[in-house]
């Protein structure tokens, strides 16, 4: 299988390279993080924050280990905001409030 990371064009290869390990990590660890698919929007909410979580600790260590300020920013804060707009989208898609 082969797959493509889209990397916004704007970040600099430190920001560019943690922001690849968070990518991998999802591919790696085969996280299913399509909202519209979800057949039960909680149970897509809880497993995404899992895999939100793992991969903005991944890449907020890259960062770090490359010297970036932006390391400091709460991981979980992140993921949260990331989740959020998922299971948005996966109301959206089942035209509820589940």
């Amino acid at each position: 299988m082969q797959e493509t990371l889209l990397l916004d064009e704007r970040l600099d290869d430190d920001a560019a390279a943690a922001r690849a390990g968070h990518l991998l990590s999802h591919l790696l660890e085969k996280d299913a993080l399509d909202p519209e698919s979800a057949t039960d929007c909680d149970a897509f909410g809880r497993a995404a924050l899992e895999a939100e979580e793992r991969a903005h600790r991944i890449e907020a260590t890259l960062l770090a280990e490359l010297g970036r300020p932006e390391a400091r920013r709460d991981p979980s804060v992140a993921a949260r905001a990331v989740v959020e707009a998922y299971l948005e989208r996966c109301r959206s898609a089942r035209g509820s409030r589940q």
